[in-house]
Parts: C-alpha cells; sequence; structure tokens
C-alpha cells in the first residue's frame, strides 16, 4: 500500500497542460530539466511519508534555504522530499500560516506539529508526518519537491550529470502521484481542507468523517490523518 504525501490536494496541478514549471521534465535555467513533482502548499503543510520505508539520511541543507530527506520505500522507491522546513523552523512556521492552516490539512487554527526527529536508520510508517514544507527564501515560493528513484539507488548519491543532473536511476513519478492522490482522496469523502464547514458536535458523535472529527481525533499528530483510509 501506499498513499499521497499530503494530507490534502496541492494548491496547483502538477501534470499535464497545466502542470506548468512545476512538472517533472520542465525546463530549468541552463538547460537542466526538473527532476521532480512540485507539490504546491501553505508553509507548514504536513509532508507524511507515502508507505513504510527507512531514513536513508536526515535532513540536509538542499536549495534556497530549505532541506531535503531522503527515504527508501521498499516496494516503491527511494524518495527525496525535497524542500521541506529546517528542523530548527517548526515554531516560527506556525506565525506565517496563521487562518490557513486548514488548508494545509491541519485540523483547526489551533493544530500544529511537531518537528520530526529524524536520522539514517530511523523507520518511518506510511501516513506518518515526516517533514512539512518550507519556504523558497528567494523565490518567496512554498512547496514539496518530490523525486522518485529505483530502489538500486538505496545507499547512493541522487547528484550525478545528464539532463536532469541527477543519478541515473531517476524515475518520473508524475503518475504515481496521480494514482494515489486520486486513491487518497477520491476513495472516501476527503473534500480538501477549507472547502466545507468545521463538524459541530452533532456531525463528529454521528461519525462524519469531516476537519473537525479529525480535530477531536487528534489530527496533527504523526501518523494521523483527515482522510482516513
Amino acid at each position: 500500500m501506499a498513499r499521497f504525501p499530503f494530507r490534502v490536494r496541492p494548491t496547483e496541478p502538477y501534470s499535464g497542460p497545466n502542470g506548468g514549471m512545476r512538472r517533472f521534465g520542465s525546463a530549468r535555467s541552463g538547460g537542466r530539466l526538473h527532476a521532480g513533482c512540485d507539490l504546491y502548499g501553505p508553509v507548514g503543510t504536513p509532508i507524511v511519508a507515502v508507505a513504510d520505508g527507512t531514513v536513508l539520511l536526515a535532513p540536509y541543507l538542499f536549495y534556497d534555504d530549505t532541506y531535503a530527506l531522503e527515504v527508501h520505500h521498499p516496494g516503491f522507491g527511494v524518495v527525496r522530499y525535497g524542500e521541506i522546513l529546517p528542523p530548527g523552523h517548526y515554531k516560527s512556521w506556525q506565525k506565517s500560516l496563521a487562518a490557513g492552516r486548514e488548508k494545509a490539512g491541519l485540523a483547526d487554527a489551533s493544530a500544529a506539529i511537531a518537528a520530526p526527529t529524524l536520522k539514517a536508520g530511523t523507520k518511518v510508517t506510511e501516513g506518518e508526518v515526516i517533514a512539512a514544507v518550507g519556504r523558497l527564501a528567494s523565490l518567496k515560493m512554498s512547496m514539496l519537491h518530490f523525486e522518485l528513484y529505483d530502489e538500486a539507488a538505496r545507499g547512493q548519491s541522487l547528484s550525478g550529470s545528464g539532463k536532469f543532473k541527477r543519478n541515473k536511476l531517476l524515475v518520473d513519478p508524475t503518475q504515481k502521484l496521480l494514482d494515489l492522490e486520486k486513491k487518497t482522496f477520491d476513495a472516501r469523502d476527503c473534500t480538501p481542507a477549507g472547502t466545507r464547514p468545521l463538524a459541530t458536535s452533532a456531525t463528529a458523535a454521528a461519525g462524519g468523517a469531516t476537519l473537525g472529527s479529525a480535530a477531536a481525533a487528534g489530527a496533527g499528530a504523526a501518523g494521523t490523518d483527515i482522510c482516513r483510509w
């Protein structure tokens, strides 16, 4: 099994004619091609493990004051979760996110996530919060840069040459992400956050799968999802 790396849908498409610069293979400066898919979301949007796995590299400086994390997910591949929040910034982002927390997949305005403490060898479980969306300092943009590699890349540097400037085992993640997005959000009543009202105590008591009932169940903690499946 596997799931989408966000608790809510990205705010912009990352594939097809409307995918723009967010698409895998889109042009970059110097003739380089984009090595992943950019999933847009507010700063602090929780990023969850797409499947069970093991951390290969703990968060390290990646690009434009953001960090990256590398995880091996057996049966899925090696994933670089890039452009994530630096480990020491998990308190400061809560102010900038403010009322937009629901759109980021947090249950309500008071919800938050603790900074994950990950190191090489740490085991992660599918759906567990492993990072949060960071902010590119010079571009003033926030996203998860999602790169996928064949499992044979485990233990190798993900840098390389060629048109992508990446390891030759780089894989286009687009179709997997589209399939996971559909599976995660279409199979259940998983309306993107902020598009419907919070549950009342009555709907929560009735078991409605709403943002409010998720908050009552402790959404915002590691491994907890607004949309359960």
